[in-house]
């Protein structure tokens, strides 16, 4: 930030008439919930090449509105496809649908700090019955794929993960055991287990919720479901109000394994939101900071990571795809994992 902006204008300095940045564009506007708008920045170091002189980003909640906008030819690009419209999607927009396999988590965050969720065998017993493939294709539409592990395949610095124990147990020997350790928890039909799942608002959520929902019903368990606006919701999360169950999401600062082992430490509350807790797996995250040479270090945060698998902190549910729309007149977008499109490369060409 421009440090004399920020004395003279305290909280004030990212309103446009103060906000001071070197990128290739200057924020010209920004009403809440509506629009903003940035536009082309004359004192960028290479402004003579960027093509693009004015953006405006709207924030959509509704992803079939978007695409309607988007086949309007309102909106140029959009982020975010409504997963039950893929298929029709596919047929009606053809290359203009993107979807690229992303190294992103998404997860529910179960609040350990509050019983019954500090039971390994409550926690062990909701996630092993969680159907992830019926997620995957029949809600997500084949846009995500089944999540076994809190850190992602692929990372070709850390090699393949470590799973959880029943990965590859069919789903009705999994829900068996999930009963009798629910029983076992002290949980039946003479004694239901009652939670609530939290989650931000958006159509796809709300269906995931719903379905594994159902999936937990089937145990006897008493569900409700509970949701807010995304600022809401991680406020929630983050100041450790009260929940049981929440859904959360992670998309990587850089790819590495342990930039998603780091949301767990418990000197991390800003993204430990369930209140995890284990000396054992703080310090070997520790020593594989410490830990220079990288193959000691990979061996290393597998056994951390081992050891969340087994205390199941947090339920991994998918790994999810990017999802955007992008129409043919936008020159200059390139798919990439990260998901991050700089209009400062991109063109118009109608």
């Amino acid at each position: 930030v421009y440090p004399p902006s920020v004395k003279k204008y305290g909280d004030g300095f990212v309103k446009p008439d103060h906000m001071v940045s070197n990128g290739a564009y200057m924020l010209q506007s920004a009403v809440p919930n509506a629009q903003l708008s940035v536009v082309k920045n004359p004192y960028f170091h290479d402004a003579g090449n960027v093509a693009i002189d004015k953006v405006i980003y709207y924030p959509t909640q509704d992803e079939a509105a978007a695409v309607r906008r988007f086949e309007a030819g309102e909106l140029d690009s959009n982020y975010g496809v409504p997963v039950d419209q893929i298929k029709s999607l596919r047929q009606s927009l053809g290359h203009e649908l993107h979807l690229t396999p992303a190294p992103t988590l998404e997860y529910y965050a179960i609040n350990m700090t509050k019983p019954p969720f500090d039971d390994i065998r409550v926690r062990r017993a909701l996630s092993m019955s969680i159907d992830r493939t019926f997620l995957c294709e029949k809600i997500r539409q084949g846009s995500a794929f089944p999540a076994y592990s809190f850190v992602p395949p692929g990372l070709l610095s850390y090699g393949e993960p470590v799973s959880v124990d029943w990965k590859n147990k069919s789903i009705l020997d999994r829900e068996d055991e999930a009963v009798a350790l629910l029983k076992q928890a002290g949980y039946g039909s003479d004694h239901p287990l009652k939670l609530t799942i939290r989650y931000n608002t958006n159509d796809t959520h709300k269906k995931v919720a719903s379905a594994i929902a159902d999936m937990w019903r089937e145990l006897g368990v008493e569900v409700s479901l509970i949701n807010a606006d995304t600022a809401t919701h991680y406020g929630i999360l983050q100041h450790h109000g009260d929940f049981d169950i929440a859904r959360a999401g992670w998309i990587p600062d850089y790819l590495d394994a342990q930039n998603f082992l780091f949301l767990l430490q418990s000197d991390n509350p800003g993204f430990n939101y369930g209140g995890y807790d284990n000396p054992d797996y703080d310090a070997l995250m520790v020593k594989a900071a410490r830990t220079v040479d990288p193959e000691a270090r990979k061996a290393i945060l597998h056994q951390a990571q081992a050891i969340i698998e087994k205390d199941t902190p947090n339920i991994s549910l998918m790994y999810t795809a990017w999802g955007n729309l992008v129409s043919d007149t936008l020159k200059g977008w390139v798919d990439n994992a990260p998901n991050m499109h700089l209009s400062r490369w991109m063109r118009i060409e109608r």
